[in-house]
């Protein structure tokens, strides 16, 4: 049994790794059961938090909100988290968890979320940094993949924040919009994103990528991924009955 990073033994055989789970519990998987625990592992600790929140965000009546002053909580903030290091999962047990992150991180969400796989229309720059000391970047050659990674999902994880070009918006219909701002010397564009929308198309591509994985594909980066994170070789079953 190949044992990469001595990986497994730097895990207590009785710690949980997921609802019902404990390490000592991996020794005898096989293929069959290692997708039921990886699906069941994501389910508890990404989708049905998300699941929660998205019954938090009710629609908000200006009238209403203005006459009560109330602070509304920022569910969609917290989704966009979720689905930042879902995408960052599931990208790295599709793609092995192998290469530059940026580049398995984009090629996850334009394969399982076309929408990110285009650029703005609209023409101005942004600035990928926030740093106006750094040389901007023209739209036309920035896509929605690598503003999401970076104004995003690297905007909230190292910086607390979403950067300046992104924004997020319950109520527009659009999945994704553009807009544009001018400061005393350059046309900007933003990118705003309605967090319910992400959350539910992220749900989507992992039942995508958990068919894909029933249908024995993409098993060798699974395989790698798995031992990386716990130690463990499967056992391949070339038929997988669900």
């Amino acid at each position: 049994m190949v044992n990469l990073h001595k990986t497994k033994e730097l895990l207590d055989d009785s710690r949980d790794i997921g609802f019902g789970y404990k390490v000592d519990d991996l020794k005898n998987m096989d293929y069959n059961d290692a997708i039921k625990f990886f699906r069941e592992r994501i389910e508890a600790f990404y989708i049905e938090p998300g699941q929660f929140l998205l019954k938090k965000i009710k629609p908000r009546i200006p009238f209403l909100m203005e006459k009560k002053k109330r602070k509304a909580s920022n569910f969609g903030f917290l989704l966009i988290v979720l689905s930042s290091i879902l995408i960052d999962t599931l990208s790295r047990y599709r793609y092995g968890d192998a290469g530059i992150r940026i580049l398995y991180f984009e090629k996850f969400l334009k394969k399982y979320i076309p929408e990110f796989d285009s650029g703005f229309s609209k023409s101005g720059v942004l600035y990928l940094q926030d740093d106006m000391t750094k040389t901007p970047k023209n739209a036309s050659n920035i896509d929605y993949a690598e503003v999401f990674y970076r104004g995003f999902r690297c905007g909230i994880i190292h910086s607390g924040k979403i950067l300046s070009y992104g924004g997020y918006v319950y109520n527009q219909k659009k999945f994704l919009d553009e807009d544009q701002w001018t400061d005393s010397t350059n046309t900007r564009v933003i990118l705003s994103i309605n967090p319910v929308t992400l959350f539910n198309k992220v749900v989507e591509a992992f039942e995508k990528y958990v068919h894909e994985l029933k249908q024995n594909r993409h098993i060798s980066k699974f395989f790698k991924k798995f031992e990386l994170d716990f130690g463990y070789t499967l056992f391949f079953l070339p038929t997988i009955k669900f």
